[in-house]
């Protein structure tokens, strides 16, 4: 009997008891109910495991049992255990940095797929250096930000990209991501993932240039020593001409341009080496679009200003922020949304994809992507077909993830 014939489990979900945890899981046993997929859901506490079955079995009756595995991640013999028991590893669990490196080893030694919810570049460009040739040997494909970090923005510059090519003969000089019309929030795990790296940056001038440079995690500057600022972390107000309208700069753009400018360079540069990307809050053209875009500015200047001092950080935590375990109100309710218009530009030529969705889009919606995500390698893991080493949403999965999604109620357009 091969290795990959004794895997117990097809997938399983580590981190399952926490709040992103417990949607994936909901989604995945619906999904998947009736299917010859084997779940498990990983946590430290097994009565906590046991209450988010009985509870899932009991509003999905089609839906089997999940099997339950203790796990402790700080424990590379735990994780080594369970990388070996199963063909696909999805984990919510964060903050990364402290509860996904042995993970991550054990998955990349093993040959075991990965998919998780990271937006912390620093400990990406880190797993990236130690384990890619160890997964590419094992035929691991190992693939950080499945969620709202960064699906949309990978996935939405792909089909620009194609788009542009189909329609044009050609490709965009500029692509702006625009937020749109959004509801929805954090949970206490996101949270403590954010400070972690504020608190990591403080202290360590290389977190410093990989968080400022753009290109930290392209395989030709990974390890090199040579970062280059980008222009979009300088936070400032600014009158975007591609866009012709007053921009601040999305506060998760400083995860996902990164992402996309991965893809760009394992796709061979079809954006050229420095492409014009940024992801942007858009406001009005005039005087007022100005007044507007320094008004929200100097908002999430002072959020970040507070969230970044250690005292005024615990009086967050007390009174404002989320707890650990607890998630935003829009998640629980089911009753978020949002939406992102990503546009190309090149002379007289202009086409926009647009992303949206009818849930939240750091639980709900994530959780679809995630899951689906861990739905294709399963797939690719059971056919051989895996893509090794550490990829993108979109170097790892391409348009398949984009049929996938918009089956899945989280929608792809095109308009010109």
């Amino acid at each position: 009997m091969s290795f990959e014939e004794e895997r117990q489990f097809d997938i399983t979900i580590v981190g399952a008891t926490g709040f992103a945890g417990a949607i994936v899981a909901e989604y995945l046993l619906g999904r998947t109910a009736g299917e010859p997929i084997t779940l498990a859901l990983a946590g430290r506490d097994r009565k906590r495991l046991a209450e988010l079955r009985d509870r899932l079995v009991a509003s999905l009756p089609d839906a089997p049992s999940p099997e339950l595995v203790v796990l402790d991640l700080l424990d590379p013999d735990s994780t080594d255990t369970i990388a070996r028991a199963s063909r696909v590893v999805l984990t919510t669990a964060g903050p990364y940095r402290r509860y996904g490196c042995n993970l991550v080893a054990a998955c990349a030694r093993h040959g075991t797929q990965y998919a998780d919810l990271t937006g912390e570049v620093p400990w990406i460009a880190r797993m990236i250096e130690r384990h890619d040739s160890t997964a590419r040997e094992s035929g691991a494909c190992i693939v950080h930000c499945c969620g709202f970090d960064s699906v949309p923005s990978d996935l939405g510059v792909l089909l620009v990209r194609e788009q542009f090519h189909r329609r044009y003969g050609g490709t965009p000089d500029a692509i702006r991501f625009v937020l749109g019309p959004t509801r929805g929030g954090f949970s206490g795990g996101t949270i403590a993932s954010l400070t972690g790296v504020i608190d990591e940056a403080r202290s360590d001038r290389s977190v410093r240039e990989i968080l400022s440079d753009p290109d930290s995690l392209t395989p030709e500057r990974l390890g090199s020593g040579t970062r280059a600022a980008t222009a979009s972390l300088t936070g400032r107000p600014r009158f975007d001409r591609v866009l012709g309208r007053w921009t601040i700069p999305f506060f998760m753009g400083a995860v996902n341009e990164k992402v996309v400018r991965r893809s760009n360079a394992l796709a061979g540069y079809p954006l050229g080496k420095n492409p014009d990307y940024r992801e942007v809050i858009a406001f009005g053209r005039g005087p007022l679009g100005a007044v507007l875009a320094a008004a929200v500015w100097t908002g999430i200047a002072a959020f970040s200003v507070l969230i970044a001092g250690r005292l005024t950080r615990r009086l967050l935590g007390a009174f404002v922020l989320p707890k650990p375990g607890k998630g935003p109100r829009a998640a629980v309710e089911k009753s978020g949304h949002f939406r992102v218009d990503i546009t190309g530009v090149s002379a007289a030529r202009r086409l926009t994809v647009t992303v949206s969705a009818d849930r939240d889009p750091g639980y709900g919606a994530t959780a679809i992507m995630i899951a689906e995500c861990a739905l294709l390698l399963l797939d690719a893991a059971r056919t051989g077909e895996v893509r090794p080493g550490f990829q993108t949403p979109a170097s790892a999965f391409g348009r398949v993830l984009v049929e996938r999604l918009n089956a899945a109620g989280v929608r792809f357009g095109v308009e010109e």
